[in-house]
């Protein structure tokens, strides 16, 4: 199994547990622990989890990698997500979207796709991807900058969207419990709500190692959702309060 792999499979090992010893991913993986151990080191060096004596834990609820981290993290996932997010999205949209790693791979399909759409979003790169494709007006927001998430925040940001209406707001998280849409970062996630609260449909497009974290601030309860677009179904109890909330789950093709 090669270190990608390996180190996606011990996030959701983390993830399903909160916390997990070395000889337990060991022998799960079918690898040595020297190998664990260098896989804990390297992702606890990004962010990606707690070192612990022994083994490794999840973060706190107020902590996440920065998006640089999280962009070299599930990859195959996120573009899988990306490519199953853009189905929804019609010639001529109008979209809001928000910052994150999954929503840049998700800009990255739209401009090989999609000729005329109307993009307004509080995302840096995301802003800069867009804007590559001549078709498209690409609003970027105002505000505070935040060199961690690589985006805008604040109240200009927030007065800013209120002046738009649009078709689709597309957004990530930070994860996803049975209550709702959660964020580590509290600017984030106002302007998430924002967008929310401002588009016909609402799509969450959320990686499975996102599952069953519940983070900082709730964003928004899963009825506000129209769309969730993953990599793997959620399970058990997660499900049903997807479910019970009518929201479309779809699943990204392998």
């Amino acid at each position: 199994m090669k270190k990608p792999a390996r180190q996606q499979r011990i996030l959701a090992a983390i993830t399903a547990n909160t916390a997990v010893s070395v000889s337990e991913l060991a022998r799960e993986l079918g690898v040595s622990k020297q190998t664990v151990r260098r896989d804990l080191d390297e992702m606890s060096d990004s962010g990606s989890l707690n070192r612990t004596y022994g083994g490794a834990a999840t973060l706190p609820m107020g902590v996440e990698p920065t998006l640089a981290e999280r962009q070299k993290m599930a990859q195959t996932e996120r573009r899988r997500i990306a490519e199953a997010a853009t189905d929804l999205i019609a010639e001529g949209d109008v979209l809001m979207v928000g910052p994150g790693s999954t929503t840049h791979f998700f800009t990255q399909t739209l401009v090989t796709r999609f000729k005329q759409l109307q993009i307004i979003t509080n995302s840096v790169p995301a802003a800069t991807v867009l804007a590559s494709n001549r078709g498209f007006r690409v609003v970027l927001a105002p505000g505070d900058y935040q060199p961690s998430e690589a985006c805008v925040t604040g109240t200009e940001t927030l007065s800013f969207l209120d002046k738009f209406r649009a078709d689709k707001a597309i957004f990530g998280a930070s994860g996803i419990f049975e209550g709702g849409v959660c964020e580590v970062n509290s600017g984030v996630a106002w302007v998430e709500r924002s967008m929310v609260e401002r588009s016909r449909e609402r799509i969450l497009l959320v990686a499975h190692i996102k599952f069953n974290q519940p983070h900082l601030e709730l964003v928004c309860p899963f009825s506000s959702l129209t769309a969730l677009v993953t990599d793997r179904e959620p399970e058990h109890r997660l499900m049903d309060s997807i479910t019970a909330a009518n929201v479309r789950i779809v699943t990204a093709a392998l």
